[in-house]
């Protein structure tokens, strides 16, 4: 209570503060935005410099207004300088319409022949890395959605043509759309990203260490789209087939109405078909003197039908204030399960699970330019799975039969707030509120000696609170810019309860445009899911055991990074993150038993040192190309693991080569391929031997762009997932689970003229779900 007496008290005082602010836009006499543009004030009558700014990604600048007389310079490069005075200023603004500056360009003329500067690819401002280069991409690649637009970009990569991640990123990314979490569903995000044209995106930013009104632990790859009139219909409509040893499908469509103070955004999108995995297994498990060769083969295959559906609603009251209403569902109403398993000690098993899941979210959102926000969200999920194994040697009785089920309703608030003080200094700060309501139930009925009968039920309540402050000031003529917060978080579960402060901070120094350099600190807590610490048991066959572990703690981790930015193309990141009370699920050949048990524990910490560098290189408009090496030492220790001692480390790394090849512009077709190579690894206790990997694919674009076709292969020499083993002790084991990682794609996308932002409001299910 102290802590949150302090920001109010911060939040009253800072509101006489407050100073007037030059703003506007920087754009190009073809109406583009110029991101990375210097925004220089000078006061009057001497001309001293006052303060400096860059224009984002969207063109858009603030400048803190002078008391005395002034006028501003913008300069970009490849420009010719512009100059606006105050008395000029104060007259556009008194017109209501947005301020835009436009540049003229900058070019030298040579016998028909036109020079133009090349700007970089990147800018940094604020400690955002944005990219200046979109409207080029889209102009000289096929590229037919917001998801290949990302990964056509540095620093954004994907190893099976779908999953997106950031190069350098120490916990990894997560991607927002317009500032707004989007953390739903990983594979449904990405098929929204796939329905969203590439002149629909406005800019994109990266965020290596977000400050804690972004609300996550992970980088941030921000996907900011551009404004549509009112009156406009748009849509699009996606499909997609899939062979993977069997055949999947997938549709999508979108919807969008602009009406003059609202807009309306709609979606559906349906998935459809099977997935074939397969697991060899080798182990040598002692018990006691006696050591027992283990042979296990894992063969199964899903069948799964996804429905998502969503609607949004932006009302804006006024020029100042919007209010959003967001509905997101997502319903698997048939998941069904059948794996078949031979093991040389029990024999031969058959699984069937059938499970549904059922998830609705509703949030209502208020923002006020003046710097609120504040939001109220509510979801329920809930899943039902039953379960029924079969021993082939007696498939008279079922060897076991399970039900399980889990209801979560959890409800979120928060208000953040944002105050621009005088000098330059900015005041950021607000709380937020998490309550988390578990239900589940979990009855195993067993009929065969190898395995026991388990009834579970518990309830669990979740409370999360934080509050948090934090200020911003540049220095130096605006090169050298200093964020800092701190974060109290007071977390509470039953009987547990643990209060924190949690400081980060990020220092960013542009000595010049060639040179950037971005320190940063971070420290949060992650929580495991609210069925990892459920005290129960599911078996796959009598020798495979999941276990719950209800006195699994939360992770705390500190993460520290450096980036060096060069002629705004190359980047040189470092980081290094330790996790105490490290959490991971890892298999154990029990000593007690012919069991292998796969439960969460706690560990002492787990630390990762990762260098990456990542190198763009293009010829022309023909042959693009990503080049990203990274080099890496993890380690893993433990004092108390099934009361085993470990302290293991790895240094790896590996190269990944993105190539794309032009074949045509009109129309445009093009070739792209991809290769990578990855040193051995750890994964916990898990070592992993060499991958490799090569992608390959075609597409086209026909009628204007309005219609894309692409046909890619992935992993097509099934190298990617290389056999792993575990040699601790008496532990030994490997596992081969590379069998059906190829895949061939076929994908047709049809966009309609125009195009209706939709900026969703998401949920975090990411701690939903059995484990």
């Amino acid at each position: 209570m102290k802590y949150l007496s302090l920001v109010f008290l911060i939040l009253t005082s800072a509101l006489s503060l407050m100073a007037s602010s030059i703003k506007g836009h920087v754009i190009d006499k073809q109406g583009e935005f110029i991101a990375g543009a210097d925004c220089v004030c000078f006061s009057l009558p001497d001309s001293t410099f006052n303060n400096f700014a860059l224009s984002d990604e969207s063109g858009y600048f603030i400048l803190d207004e002078p008391e005395t007389d002034w006028y501003i310079v913008i300069n970009s490069l490849g420009y010719n300088p512009f100059h606006i005075s105050k008395r000029e200023y104060l007259k556009l603004r008194e017109t209501n319409l947005p301020i835009n500056i436009v540049l003229d360009s900058k070019s030298s003329e040579l016998q028909e022949v036109v020079v133009t500067a090349n700007k970089g690819v990147m800018s940094m401002n604020n400690g955002i890395i944005s990219f200046n280069n979109l409207n080029e991409i889209t102009k000289e690649r096929v590229i037919s959605s917001a998801h290949e637009m990302l990964l056509a970009l540095p620093l954004i990569y994907s190893i099976d043509g779908n999953n997106i991640s950031l190069t350098g990123a120490p916990i990894g990314s997560v991607i927002y759309i317009n500032g707004k979490q989007a953390q739903m569903d990983a594979a449904t995000m990405i098929d929204y990203l796939k329905s969203i044209p590439p002149e629909m995106v406005q800019g994109i930013e990266i965020i290596y260490t977000p400050s804690p009104k972004w609300k996550t632990r992970s980088s941030v790859i921000n996907v900011k789209l551009k404004q549509k009139a009112p009156f406009s219909f748009n849509g699009q409509v996606n499909a997609s087939g899939t062979w993977k040893h069997t055949l999947n499908g997938h549709l999508g469509s979108s919807l969008f109405l602009g009406l003059p103070k609202l807009n309306i955004n709609t979606g559906y999108y349906f998935k459809t078909g099977k997935s074939i995995n397969k697991e060899v297994f080798l182990g040598r498990h002692t018990v006691g003197t006696d050591v027992t060769e283990v042979h296990n083969i894992d063969e199964s295959k899903t069948q799964a039908n996804t429905h998502n559906v969503f609607a949004l609603f932006d009302y804006e009251v006024n020029k100042d204030n919007s209010l959003s209403i967001n509905y997101n569902g997502q319903f698997s109403p048939k998941l069904n399960n059948n794996m078949h398993s031979e093991n040389s000690v029990y024999g031969r098993y058959d699984s069937e699970l059938r499970s549904d899941n059922w998830f609705n979210a509703v949030s209502i959102n208020y923002s006020n330019k003046k710097g609120i926000e504040t939001g109220i969200d509510y979801s329920h999920y809930s899943a039902n799975m039953n379960q029924e194994i079969i021993n082939n040697y007696m498939p008279e009785n079922p060897a076991l039969i399970g039900h399980s089920s889990q209801i979560v309703n959890r409800v979120k608030t928060y208000i953040d707030m944002n105050t621009p003080l005088k000098k330059g200094w900015s005041l950021s700060y607000g709380i937020a509120y998490e309550l988390n309501r578990n239900n589940n139930r979990m009855t195993n009925i067993a009929d065969d000696s190898n395995m026991t009968s388990d009834k579970v039920t518990t309830e669990i309540t979740e409370h999360i609170a934080t509050a948090y402050i934090g200020g911003q000031k540049s220095f130096l003529e605006g090169r050298l810019s200093v964020t800092a917060f701190l974060k109290g978080e007071i977390y509470r579960m039953d009987n547990y309860k643990k209060t924190q402060l949690l400081p980060s901070a990020t220092i960013t120094y542009i000595p010049s445009y060639s040179h950037i350099f971005q320190a940063s600190y971070q420290s949060f807590r992650k929580y495991p899911s609210l069925w990892q610490r459920q005290d129960y048991k599911s078996y796959s066959n009598p020798y495979q055991l999941n276990e719950g572990n209800p006195t699994l703690k939360p992770a705390t981790y500190n993460v520290a990074s450096l980036l060096y930015l060069f002629k705004q193309k190359y980047t040189l990141s470092l980081s290094y993150y330790y996790t105490s009370d490290f959490f991971l699920t890892q298999s154990f050949q029990s000593k007690d038993a012919l069991v292998l048990i796969s439960k969460p524990y706690n560990i002492d910490y787990s630390s990762v040192f990762d260098l990456s560098l990542t190198i763009p290189i293009n010829i022309g408009k023909v042959f693009f190309s990503n080049i990203s090496v990274n080099a890496s030492l993890e380690k893993f220790k433990s004092s108390n693991w099934h009361n085993l001692v470990f302290n293991k480390s790895k240094l790896g790394g590996g190269i990944m080569i993105d190539n794309t090849f032009t074949l045509s512009q009109k129309p445009k077709i093009s070739i792209n391929l991809t290769g990578m190579y990855k040193l051995p690894s750890l994964a916990g206790l898990w070592e992993r031997g060499h991958a490799w990997l090569l992608n390959a694919g075609i597409s086209g674009a026909f009628f204007n762009d309005n219609l894309t076709v692409s046909l890619d292969g992935f992993d097509l020499l099934q190298t990617l997932y290389p056999e792993k083993r575990i040699r601790l002790d008496k532990q030994w084991m490997n596992i081969n689970d590379n069998y059906f990682s190829r895949y061939l794609s076929l994908n047709i996308t049809y966009k309609f003229k125009g195009y209706k932002n939709k900026d969703i409001k998401s949920y975090d299910t990411s701690r939903y779900g059995f484990e």
